[in-house]
C-alpha cells in the first residue's frame, strides 16, 4: 500500500513563556502511515505523540522537515487546498463530553462540519446525519437530543459520527477510550474496527494503552522525548520489542514481576535539557554494553534487515541494521 501520511525529518519546537528556553517537542521524526493502515504512537506523557498529530492537523506550526498527505506537502498548499485536505482527516478526542458543545443538539453537531464545508442543503444534512447515527449504532430518534442526555459511550459514538461527517480517509484518535468504562471501551473499539473494515479508513492512534494497540493496530511507533526510538509491526513488537525503552513499556503493561527493573531508578530528564547521546541512556539498564557510545553519540534510526519492516535507534542493535531510516538532528 502507498503512504497516506508521511512525516519527513519533522521538527516542532516551542519557546517557553518569556522566551528564556526552547523545547523540542518533536525531534527529526520520519514516519509513514499507509492507506487503510492503523498506526499507534506510544510513549510516556511528553514524548511528542500529541504534538505530532497536532502538526498534521495544522494546529501547531512546524519548525523543520515536512508533512505530506496523499503525496502532497502540506506546507506548500494554498489556504483553499489546505481546507480541502482537512475534509479528508477526522478527529476523535479523549473526552467525548468536553469535545461536544453541550448547547447543541445532535442534529446541530453533525450538521456543523457539513455547513462549514459548503454542504448547506438542510435535507442533505439531515439525510447524512441519519446515516451517520445508524453507522455508529445510535437511533435516528437521538438526533433531537443533547450530549448531557447520553452515556459516555454514546457520546463517543456521536463524536465518531461527527468525525465521519465529511467522509474522511483518516481518523486521528487521541486516547479515544481512556475516559470510558472498561466494558464500554470494548464496544467502542469493536465499532472502530467495523468502521475501518467497511469504509477503508486509516487510523492514527495516540495512546498509552498497549492493549488497544494489540487489538486495533498494524504498526507501532515508540517515541521518547520527541525522538523516534522504534517502529515495528504490532505482532513483532509484542513478540520482541527492539529498543530497551520499548521493552520496558511492554513489561510494565504486562505487569511483569521485574518490570520496574527494565528502567534504571533514575529521574526522567528535563525536556529542556536532554542528555547527550541517546536520551534514554541514564535510565537504560544496558547502557554499559554500549562502551560509551550511548552517552556520547546519538544513535540514528536504522532499518533492520528484511522481512522485519522494523527500525530502531539503539547502538546495541546497529550491527544488524541495513540502512538509515531517518536523519537525526
Amino acid at each position: 500500500m502507498s503512504a497516506l501520511v508521511e512525516f519527513v525529518d519533522l521538527v516542532v519546537r516551542f519557546r517557553e513563556r518569556g522566551g528564556a528556553r526552547e523545547l523540542t517537542a518533536v525531534d527529526g521524526v520520519t514516519l509513514a502511515l499507509e492507506r487503510g493502515g492503523a498506526l499507534a504512537l506510544v510513549g510516556e506523557s511528553g514524548s511528542g505523540k500529541t504534538t505530532l498529530a497536532r502538526a498534521l492537523l495544522g494546529l501547531v506550526p512546524i519548525t523543520g522537515g515536512s508533512i505530506r498527505f496523499g503525496g502532497r506537502e502540506l506546507g506548500a498548499l494554498t489556504a483553499a487546498e489546505r481546507r480541502a485536505v482537512s475534509r479528508r482527516i477526522g478527529v476523535v478526542f479523549q473526552d467525548p463530553f468536553a469535545s461536544l458543545d453541550p448547547r447543541m443538539s445532535v442534529a446541530e453537531l453533525l450538521a456543523e462540519p457539513l455547513a462549514i464545508h459548503g454542504i448547506s442543503d438542510v435535507r442533505e444534512q439531515r439525510a447524512r446525519s441519519f446515516a451517520l447515527l445508524e453507522a455508529v449504532g445510535l437511533s435516528t430518534h437521538d438526533i433531537v437530543r443533547h450530549p448531557h442526555e447520553f452515556s459516555g459511550g454514546q457520546r463517543q459514538r456521536i463524536a465518531i459520527a461527527r468525525a465521519l461527517a465529511l467522509e474522511p480517509e483518516l481518523l486521528v484518535l487521541d486516547e479515544p477510550t481512556s475516559a470510558l468504562d472498561v466494558s464500554v471501551q470494548a464496544q467502542i473499539l469493536n465499532l472502530l474496527a467495523s468502521l475501518r473494515e467497511r469504509l477503508g479508513l486509516a487510523y492514527l492512534f495516540i495512546t498509552h494503552d498497549l492493549g488497544l494497540v494489540h487489538q486495533m493496530c498494524d504498526s507501532i511507533a515508540v517515541l521518547y522525548f520527541g525522538r523516534l526510538v522504534e517502529t515495528n509491526r504490532v505482532a513483532s513488537f509484542f513478540r520482541e520489542p527492539l529498543h530497551p525503552y520499548a521493552r520496558a513499556l511492554l513489561a510494565l503493561a504486562r505487569r511483569e514481576a521485574d518490570a520496574r527493573e527494565r528502567i534504571v531508578a533514575a529521574e526522567a530528564p528535563s525536556p529542556f535539557a536532554l542528555p547527550t547521546g541517546c536520551s534514554f541512556h541514564p535510565r537504560c539498564p544496558r547502557r554499559a554494553e554500549g562502551g560509551g557510545r550511548c552517552e556520547g553519540e546519538r544513535p540514528p534510526l536504522l532499518e533492520l534487515a528484511l522481512p522485519s519492516r522494523a527500525s530502531v535507534a539503539c547502538h546495541l542493535r546497529a550491527p544488524t541494521a541495513v540502512s538509515d531510516a531517518g536523519n537525526p538532528r
